[in-house]
């Protein structure tokens, strides 16, 4: 295959395909880019994930590199190898380790377009992913940034304006049903959609509901390394029999439509995929 070919080929890289919304938002590109007129395939860097037997159905390609090498660097190679046998029009990079292994490798093979979405504000960096960032910004065709507030801090962190595009994320409506007009189940039931991480900020929604006197229900879909902490926290607030820990689901849009109230306790987001689909669903936040 070369770049002679009629239709252009994009291959997304990305961390993983587990439940997650930039995930979600790589799922969904995959998917549809085709009706646009391109050849898609995925690559992921950390492992699969939920979101594969998806691609498979609608017959999106899917490899697997996993981390070799000190700082990744033979995983590097390995991209490089497959952007050479793919020979790819554009690379498209999703999440840190997929942005910086898969962008150098991008330009390495001399693929002619390299671009990067940012999903997030990251408040969580560290000295060494703003320096890396930086650095990346020269070998990066375009950024996509998927909210104002993503924009504003690409560019305070020395992305240069005219690199960066607006396309905020999107939901595919076919997935969702709306909430029917009915009462309120007796007790109520909440719902939080997010992986365990600090982001997300389950905690604080422990802290708030063990205040409440009035029954009601939590539905906990996701999973993450701060599981058992939580677990241990829900016990110590004696709120643990209220509380199902429901994993990973693959029936998240019928759960929403059977919930009276989801929430969203996150400290920081880019424009976050699991409200958005509440919103769809007409689950009050």
């Amino acid at each position: 295959m070369d770049n002679s070919q009629s239709r252009p080929r994009v291959i997304l890289v990305t961390h993983t395909l587990s439940a997650g919304g930039a995930e979600r938002v790589v799922t969904d590109l995959a998917i549809h880019l085709p009706s646009f007129g391109f050849d898609v395939e995925v690559v992921t860097l950390l492992g699969s994930g939920i979101f594969e037997q998806e691609l498979a159905r609608h017959g999106i390609p899917v490899t697997h590199f996993l981390r070799e090498g000190m700082m990744g660097w033979k995983t590097v190679v390995h991209l490089w190898r497959f952007f050479k046998e793919k020979r790819p029009h554009v690379v498209h990079t999703h999440l840190f380790l997929a942005d910086t292994w898969g962008r150098i490798a991008g330009r390495l093979a001399r693929v002619p377009v390299v671009i990067s979405t940012e999903h997030n504000i990251n408040v969580s960096y560290r000295f060494y992913h703003h320096l890396v960032n930086r650095f990346l910004v020269l070998i990066t065709n375009r950024f996509i940034a998927v909210s104002n507030t993503v924009r504003r801090a690409m560019i305070d962190d020395g992305v240069p304006d005219e690199k960066v595009v607006l396309i905020r994320n999107g939901i595919d409506l076919s997935r969702f049903s709306v909430r029917s007009k009915r009462p309120y189940h007796n007790p109520p039931r909440l719902i939080v959609v997010g992986r365990f991480f600090e982001q997300k900020n389950h905690a604080l929604l422990f802290d708030a509901l063990a205040l409440v006197k009035e029954p009601w229900r939590l539905q906990l879909v996701g999973e993450g390394p701060l599981e058992r902490e939580l677990h241990l926290h829900a016990e110590r607030l004696k709120i643990s029999s209220r509380i199902e820990w429901l994993g990973i689901r693959k029936d998240v849009p019928e759960l929403l439509a059977s919930s009276d109230l989801f929430c969203f306790p996150s400290r920081w987001e880019g424009l976050g995929l699991a409200v958005m689909e509440a919103s769809v669903a007409g689950v009050p936040i």
